[in-house]
């Protein structure tokens, strides 16, 4: 009742067909951004939505099985604030993903999240045995003595700690071998001149994957009226 009495949540899982079909755009390259923000949200309908959304990418990504390797088109997924999505699910995903094409970038702001909660507890283990790359911000002091055993003896976990603003510690992967940690620079975040593209994107895309919030709900009063009738 707390989900469908929501009336931001509602238009949006009542519907009795989605109108994105993850299959067709992780094949055909498309981009989809969803913005879970808590502010615009609230925690319990972000994380409702999140886990959903992961959950259909990645039985869109299983349903690729029947295709050869070669033909699996690589999907680039970014999560942030990856500990607001984590399920014992998630755990598979970040294993079995890379053979289907997924390529995960997930970001959290400290280990201590990936465990806190009930059924968590491999959450954390599977996110450091199946990382490729790992990029470190400025660590506290109990995170970076755990981390230290990825960055040493190019990087102990008191220089972890002390990392300057805008400085990232690196371990990447490159040719299937771990390269040896280094500290970059970053570059600050663009700002676009112009956002009259963007705001010609989104209008074509609620264009063509929305649906108006009175459409959906008559269509929900509808089901709702059959299901009253008299079998």
């Amino acid at each position: 009742n707390q989900f469908t009495h929501n009336a931001l949540l509602r238009p949006i899982i009542g519907q009795s067909k989605s109108t994105i079909d993850f299959r067709q755009a992780m094949d055909s390259g498309k981009i989809i951004l969803v913005n879970l923000s808590k502010g615009l949200l609230g925690e319990l309908d972000t994380q409702l939505l999140g886990m959903l959304i992961i959950g259909k990418i990645f039985s869109s990504a299983m349903g690729r099985v029947m295709q050869r390797p070669e033909d699996r088109r690589p999907m680039y997924l970014y999560i942030d604030e990856f500990q607001n999505f984590t399920t014992d699910s998630v755990a598979h995903l970040l294993s079995e993903a890379r053979k289907f094409g997924i390529f995960l970038t997930l970001a959290n702001q400290n280990m201590t999240q990936l465990k806190s909660n009930s059924g968590k507890n491999n959450i954390l283990d599977s996110v450091l045995g199946n990382v490729g790359s790992m990029l470190i911000l400025r660590l506290g002091a109990i995170d970076s003595e755990k981390m230290e055993t990825y960055t040493k003896p190019e990087l102990l976990a008191q220089e972890l700690q002390d990392l300057p603003d805008f400085r990232v510690a690196a371990r990447l992967l490159n040719k299937n071998a771990p390269t040896r940690p280094f500290v970059f620079k970053t570059v600050p975040m663009m700002q676009p001149d112009d956002s009259t593209i963007a705001k010609e994107v989104v209008l074509s895309s609620r264009r063509n994957y929305t649906k108006p919030t009175e459409e959906v709900e008559s269509n929900i009063s509808k089901r709702r009226e059959r299901q009253k009738e008299p079998s």
